[in-house]
């Protein structure tokens, strides 16, 4: 992580999606009976973007981005500004206005969406360790793997081969809800969940942040939400995550609070 790489957080950027056209192959009995050769691993990169790219498209169609002007924006601008991250990697963050929602996800293509909610809760610090463990997903190609995974059990996978493994055509043709709303709350596994967090406490290292940050912010969301998977859908089990980071970084919440450190908003 040397490289300065600016954080798109002022305009929206529109991805086109496009492609020759589909070609007429009227396969579905023989897809029907051999659809599961159709294995993750046979899914291309081409295919993950531009899949992304529609997904994200239709997420922000659907939620509101907060306004440029609006606090959270500022806050986000503060957050980013001269944000060191690792080199190569391309990231686009939204705020969605969700008043209450405490949550993050992100795509292979490096859009990232916060929700206004978790600017409610948690100070710049615990929000910069959030947006390291989204950035995380990306660049430890967990996001990718979970959009495959999506995507090779889903109605427009069949489509895309049907018609010449054209995703573009695949695409206009198949309503995206379902894959947008099993990417969004993707259930990464423990072993991700971790090496997630641990490359958020380098992002927040790096950046000059005291890590214990990365503790409370994952303690207030225990606090929320409990400890169970199933309530914060896309991170499960928050508090057994801030064990672990307490161990490996030798710290206490409790200990951080009593001092005073942590602002609880």
């Amino acid at each position: 992580m040397r490289k300065t790489i600016s954080i798109c957080i002022a305009c929206l950027t529109v991805m086109a999606i496009s492609g020759p056209p589909a070609m007429a192959l009227n396969l579905d009995g023989l897809l029907d009976a051999g659809f599961g050769l159709f294995r993750a691993a046979t899914v291309s990169d081409e295919e993950i973007n531009a899949l992304s790219a529609a997904s994200i498209q239709k997420s922000d169609k659907e939620n509101r981005i907060v306004e440029k002007n609006s606090v959270y924006t500022a806050r986000l601008a503060k957050l980013t500004k001269n944000l060191n991250i690792e080199k190569g990697l391309r990231i686009n963050v939204r705020i969605y206005h969700a008043p209450g929602v405490v949550n993050a996800f992100a795509f292979p293509d490096g859009n990232v969406r916060l929700y206004s909610g978790l600017f409610d809760v948690m100070n710049e610090n615990e929000i910069l360790y959030i947006l390291g463990h989204e950035i995380g997903h990306v660049a430890l190609g967990h996001t990718k793997s979970a959009m495959r995974a999506v995507y090779t059990t889903s109605a427009l996978r069949k489509a895309a081969a049907a018609s010449g493994n054209n995703i573009a055509a695949a695409i206009s043709q198949h309503n995206l809800t379902d894959i947008v709303e099993k990417a969004t709350h993707s259930q990464y596994s423990q072993a991700n969940e971790l090496e997630a967090d641990r490359y958020a406490v380098r992002v927040v290292r790096e950046n000059n942040i005291d890590p214990r940050y990365c503790v409370t912010a994952l303690r207030k969301m225990e606090a929320l939400y409990g400890n169970q998977g199933s309530v914060f859908a896309s991170h499960p089990t928050p508090g057994t995550r801030a064990e672990t980071l307490e161990n490996e970084l030798g710290i206490k919440v409790g200990e951080v609070v009593q001092q005073g450190v942590i602002s609880i908003r």
